[in-house]
């Protein structure tokens, strides 16, 4: 749809990478990987939905916490809220500290433009 953000990632890991979008704090992700959109679910022949973040944050994708697994994230005003327990879900900062936490990551400023690599 328009004002869409498209998102590339390893969504199931198994090594190959997907499309997908980000829109208003919702991800929308060819879990499936047949390059179509299959509706969210949970079964291998269905994509994934998640809310994590909120409209104008800027999607970033990575292995946050060391793992091989590419998980989602946002930034946004200088901050980073990654999933980094990988639940897709936000359940408030702590990690690394405590595993179960996601990562809140205070590095930029509002208005940069957040680059992640491998």
């Amino acid at each position: 749809m328009a004002g869409d953000i498209p998102v590339i990632g390893d969504w199931s890991g198994n090594g190959v990478f997907k499309i997908g979008v980000f829109r208003n704090g919702n991800w929308y992700l060819d879990y499936n990987g047949d390059g179509q959109w299959s509706g969210c679910g949970t079964t291998t022949n269905t994509d994934r939905c998640y809310t994590f973040g909120t409209a104008g944050d800027i999607p970033v994708i990575g292995d946050w916490s060391g793992n091989g697994v590419f998980k989602i994230g946002v930034f946004r005003n200088g901050m980073w809220y990654l999933d980094y327990n990988g639940t897709k879900s936000w359940v408030g900062c702590g990690a690394p500290a405590d595993g179960s936490k996601d990562a809140c990551v205070p590095f930029g400023m509002s208005g940069d433009i957040p680059v992640v690599l491998r």
